[in-house]
Parts: structure tokens; C-alpha cells; sequence
């Protein structure tokens, strides 16, 4: 059986991305926007594209591992023509608090024919969340709703000046299973903060292999990018698989479906993967 080129799976993501877009006739919260040729969009250019550089929000406190998979990803996409832009990132403190708030809600929602009349039923992992979920209060969720609107305000202001911005998908290592289960006994929006800010503002984002920890785990990086600029994201994700410059061989994909719920915290960004370069 022939391994497919990495130009065969390029096109593959590309046609899998236009075919789960736009507008559903099963799904009223379905965007209903033109979809660009997402094939045709890998053959353009990058130079000149602005590369967003929040040092604050993503290149403090990183682990070394990971802080220098995030400088190979930056000087491979200078190396591609893209340039940096410096930029300042509010502050997500509130922001995750309120896409858990709404996430909680939202799982119960989902669970609600089943929980908690058969909660004996649930895994200690699930049912600890929907627990968590009965315990959010109206003022709390009015809150939630309400911030995510001013964040996602405030994040597109930061867009004004940037096509992608480059960012980290922990600040750490990829734990193990085990380290994983440990670390989310505790606040488990920090362990999020690089990905559920944009849960929260319905942006899509890409996520990148950015190389291998001592233990052979990967570290990811992310492009994020404007609301329907997927694209722009598929380009530049197949023009630095390419790169031989700072991003180590990629290994997956992970693209954001492109027709967001209307609101949903946890829906807005469902995934499905597809093998790259």
C-alpha cells in the first residue's frame, strides 16, 4: 500500500474540512458563509502575513521544552516570509472561568436524560464534572455569557493588527494519562488557558507538532486565526510542515470545524483530525 505524499493529505484535510462546513439544514446555528476552495487556497503565498507575538500570554513561564518548540515554530514561519508582530493579550483570568461555567452547563444539558437518575451508572472523571455543573448558579452563568462577549470583543481587537497569532498549547510537556487524572483534580482552567480562551471566542485554531520531549511525547503549538480564516490556517500549516526549518516533522492535524454552534463554550471548536506531513 502507498503512503500517501503529504500533498495527498494536505488535499485530503482540505476536503474534509469543506465538507463538514457551511451551512446544515439539519443545524439552524450552522454559519451559513460562502466557503472559499480550500485546495485551491494551499497554493498561495504567506509572505507578509503577520505573525502575532503575545510574549506575556504565551512565552512567559513555559517549561524549556516547550518554550523552545514555540521559537522553532516562529523562526520557520519567519523563514517562510511571514514577519512578527508584537501584541498585547487581555487578560483570560475571567475567560475561563467562564468557559467552564458554560461548558459544565452545557455537559449537564447533554446528559440531563441520564444524570442524575443514573449516575451510578458514570465514571468517577464524568460524573465529578456534570457534579460540578449542578453547582453553577444563574448569576454565575448570566456572568459567563456576558464575559464572553467582552472577550471576544477584545480578542478581535487584538486580530486588527495580526492575520495568526502563535501560541503554545500548554506550558508544559504533554502529560501522561496518569499525570493528567493528578493534575485535573485541581483547576483544570489552568490547565486549559491556551485552548479554552478560544473555545470561548469560537476563533479557529491549528495545532502543530512542534517536536518531541525526552520521552518521545509531542509538543503542539497553535496558529489561531480570525472567525473563517480556516484557509489561511490550512496554507500555513502545509507551507511549515514543509519548512526545514524549526517545526520538526508534524505527525497530525487538528482542524476546527467550520461552522460553529451559535454559542455553544464546548461545541464551538469540535474536531476531527487528519494525517499531515
Amino acid at each position: 500500500m502507498t503512503e500517501p505524499t503529504r500533498a495527498d493529505r494536505a488535499h485530503s484535510a482540505c476536503r474534509h474540512t469543506g465538507g463538514i462546513a457551511g451551512a446544515d439544514p439539519g443545524d439552524p446555528t450552522a454559519l451559513p458563509a460562502p466557503l472559499p476552495d480550500y485546495v485551491a487556497g494551499l497554493a498561495g503565498s504567506i509572505r507578509g502575513l503577520r505573525v502575532g507575538i503575545a510574549e506575556t500570554f504565551a512565552f512567559d513561564g513555559l517549561s524549556e521544552d516547550v518554550l523552545a518548540a514555540l521559537n522553532g515554530a516562529k523562526d520557520a514561519l519567519v523563514a517562510l516570509g511571514a514577519r512578527l508582530a508584537p501584541v498585547d493579550f487581555p487578560s483570560i483570568a475571567d475567560a475561563t472561568t467562564a468557559w467552564l461555567h458554560l461548558c459544565l452547563a452545557e455537559a449537564a444539558i447533554a446528559h440531563e436524560a441520564t444524570y442524575p437518575s443514573r449516575a451510578a451508572e458514570y465514571g468517577p472523571g464524568l460524573g465529578s464534572v456534570l457534579e460540578a455543573a449542578g453547582k453553577i448558579s444563574v448569576t454565575e452563568l448570566g456572568k459567563a455569557h456576558i464575559l464572553r462577549d467582552k472577550f471576544t470583543g477584545q480578542v478581535a481587537d487584538v486580530f486588527q493588527d495580526i492575520d495568526v497569532l502563535l501560541i503554545p498549547v500548554m506550558n508544559a510537556p504533554m502529560p501522561s494519562a496518569a499525570e493528567w487524572n493528578e493534575m485535573a483534580k485541581g483547576d483544570i482552567a489552568r490547565l486549559l488557558c491556551y485552548t479554552a480562551p478560544f473555545n470561548l471566542t469560537g476563533m479557529p485554531a491549528l495545532t502543530m507538532n512542534g517536536g518531541f520531549d525526552k520521552r518521545g511525547a509531542p509538543i503542539g503549538f497553535q496558529l489561531v486565526g480570525k472567525h473563517l480564516s480556516e484557509d489561511l490556517l490550512l496554507r500555513l500549516g502545509t507551507r511549515s510542515s514543509r519548512s526545514p526549518t524549526g517545526i520538526r516533522a508534524t505527525r497530525r492535524w487538528i482542524i476546527p470545524r467550520i461552522s460553529p454552534r451559535a454559542g455553544g463554550a464546548c461545541a464551538d471548536r469540535r474536531y476531527w483530525t487528519a494525517r499531515a506531513a
